[in-house]
């Protein structure tokens, strides 16, 4: 899917969810993905750009695995907790109630947590290293390191992630 495809599903997911977007602001395609920008140079100070509904919020409490997921307040466990629903409602696809809004989401993120996980470079040099690989032993020893290994920090995300059924929502 094109990215103008993309900004449509997003702009007709927020009017059927009444999330109210100042007529001031443009989403456009970057050449990164999507944007927004204001259409004209300034916009006066302090302004409301963008209304969003309770109804319209992603959250452990309104993400189609809420009965599956501990409400942690905040730390580590509130992020994996957060990661978690984001993740099961990325899995339900377009049976997600998001789903309008997540498909307008890059198709891959530059997290250290991942670094080193993507083996696919090995297909065309099975000898070879990733970026990421790389990326991943410049960080040992380090604290960012020690935090990547914390259990709250995902070290074990994968294996809570495995143990909730996503086949319904």
């Amino acid at each position: 899917m094109d990215t103008s495809q993309k900004i449509s599903k997003l702009l007709k997911w927020c009017r059927e969810h009444e999330v109210e977007i100042d007529p001031r602001l443009d989403v456009a395609a970057t050449a990164t993905g999507i944007g927004v920008r204001a259409k004209r140079n300034c916009l006066a100070v302090p302004a409301t750009l963008v209304k969003v509904p309770k109804t319209a919020v992603l959250s452990v409490r309104t993400c189609s695995l809420s009965r599956h997921i501990s409400p942690i307040p905040y730390g580590h466990g509130a992020h994996l907790s957060l990661a978690l629903a984001l993740h099961g409602e990325l899995a339900l696809g377009k049976r997600s109630k998001w789903h309008g809004y997540l498909q307008s989401f890059p198709d891959a993120v530059d997290l250290a947590l991942f670094w080193g996980t993507d083996r696919s470079h090995l297909l065309s040099d099975p000898q070879g290293i990733s970026d990421g690989e790389e990326a991943r032993a410049w960080l040992a020893g380090t604290e960012v390191e020690r935090e990547l290994r914390n259990y709250e920090s995902g070290e074990n995300i994968l294996l809570m992630i495995t143990t909730i059924p996503l086949s319904s929502p």
